[in-house]
């Protein structure tokens, strides 16, 4: 890292299709510019296929609720809700550094992106583009990013002072980022809270390398009782829990557990969303 030193490195998550044919090798190119700036800047990057996220496969919705940053590649239209939902459970879980990207063509739909900024106005969005007139990703720097038809009509501003490449622009917003998380401005306000949630969702995950079903339900049991340590309940361990539950399909764990956290006074995480959601589904079983 340029002039920074981090206890350890960032993690860093993206979703990004790349199955869907249309637009797919600005997709490509816009996933090889981000792999560049992670390798550039010393963070972990992993990606996680739609597919995976959107089916609730435990590993992805592991590493996606868990990660410091989330990039989302909304491109494509379809995947736009399932995607709005999981950073609204990002959200929930206090990871607040989420960074939607998506593609502008000729031919896009201004007033779907404009209905997407309206919805995730405290959201950073970066656009990228790609022009005949260059080999690589173009984007708006910080102070312009538009979603107006207008503004991409106007080939005058291909060499405007307000375009910059993608690459540039990622690389600033998360540096700013890095910056912050050095400065302890990022999870290291809790720093002894952390560590428990990390460490209970870290042994949690020892759950999936056991093939018996009643002895993952007593494992399961007692990390449930390590919720009773206000450091590490909360909504990412509590939704890793039922999801563990779930996985084993012992759903009257799940149910119970919400009822449970529903008789602590001002226990409010279980109206949160996702947990809800977990709920219902248990108690559709």
């Amino acid at each position: 890292m340029e002039g920074t030193n981090f206890t350890r490195k960032l993690q860093v998550v993206i979703v990004i299709d790349q199955k869907v044919q249309k637009n797919l090798k600005v997709r490509e190119m816009a996933l090889k510019d981000v792999q560049n700036v992670a390798d550039t800047l010393n963070v972990n990057l992993t990606q996680i296929d739609f597919d995976r996220l959107d089916f609730g496969e435990t590993t992805a919705l592991d590493t996606f609720y868990n990660a410091d940053v989330a990039l989302v590649d909304v491109t494509v239209q379809q995947q736009q809700p399932s995607l709005c939902y999981h950073i609204g459970v990002r959200e929930s879980m206090n990871q607040s550094y989420n960074i939607l990207m998506t593609y502008i063509a000729p031919d896009s739909e201004y007033h779907i992106i404009d209905a997407l900024k309206k919805t995730h106005a405290h959201l950073p969005m970066i656009v990228y583009m790609k022009f005949p007139e260059s080999s690589t990703l173009q984007s708006y720097d910080r102070n312009m990013n538009p979603c107006c038809k207008h503004d991409m009509d106007d080939d005058s501003k291909f060499k405007s002072p307000n375009k910059v490449t993608f690459k540039s622009r990622l690389k600033s917003s998360l540096k700013s980022v890095q910056i912050e998380a050095s400065n302890g401005l990022m999870l290291s306000n809790e720093a002894s809270s952390a560590h428990s949630r990390e460490k209970f969702l870290s042994d949690l995950r020892k759950a999936r390398e056991i093939t018996d079903v009643n002895e993952t339900n007593d494992f399961l049991d007692k990390m449930r009782c390590r919720l009773d340590n206000p450091d590490v309940l909360s909504v990412d361990t509590v939704h890793q829990l039922m999801i563990s539950y779930r996985d084993n399909q012992n759903y009257n764990g799940m149910i119970s557990l919400v009822e449970d956290l529903s008789r602590i006074e001002d226990c409010t995480l279980v109206d949160t969303q996702v947990i809800r959601y977990q709920y219902a589904f248990a108690l559709a079983r």
